[in-house]
């Protein structure tokens, strides 16, 4: 079975109406999968299951029942994740703006690279399902990172990592055993 990888949005681990980390992980192993590792306390898991859409959809109604959870979670393989990151290592990420790489069920309504009319946000790379950003940061707000942008684009609920944070996740897919 090949492993997984969840990207839950706005969960925070043990905070407000997320889970802490070892509901989430009971939630996985209770759905079937096996190999659960909660990579980071942002509601980033990787996973092995047959049907990785199905476990994580069972997931998210454990998680609505024993929490309150009742946000989206967005599932890719474990190899198209580490492809992701590859991609992002090809491109010219400029070192004075945010990037994230934004996951969402839709495609990219725009042609890549794209700039959006203020200038704020770039999508340098993507496809199918999530599109690598730049962006420069605003200090809070809607126009704070890419995630909200990429919702308007598409019509449809994302969530977002940064750039480092999927390498590093990318290294650790690379790296476990399979």
């Amino acid at each position: 079975m090949p492993r997984s990888v969840a990207f839950f949005r706005n969960l925070n681990l043990g905070q407000g109406w997320a889970p802490t980390r070892p509901q989430l992980v009971a939630a996985y192993e209770a759905a079937g999968a096996t190999d659960v590792d909660n990579v980071q306390s942002n509601g980033t898991i990787l996973f092995t299951a047959a049907a990785h859409v199905s476990t994580t959809r069972a997931v998210l109604a454990t998680l609505k029942d024993l929490t309150g959870y009742a946000d989206i979670a967005v599932v890719r393989t474990a190899n198209w994740v580490w492809c992701v990151a590859e991609e992002s290592d090809e491109l010219d990420l400029p070192d004075d703006e945010a990037h994230e790489v934004v996951f969402f069920d839709a495609k990219v309504p725009v042609e890549i690279p794209w700039t959006s009319p203020d200038g704020h946000l770039r999508i340098l790379g993507g496809g199918a399902g999530y599109a690598i950003t730049s962006f420069k940061r605003y200090p809070r707000g809607p126009g704070s990172t890419a995630g909200p942008t990429l919702e308007q684009l598409t019509g449809v609920k994302g969530t977002a990592r940064g750039v480092s944070t999927i390498r590093r996740l990318a290294a650790r897919i690379r790296n476990a055993p399979s």
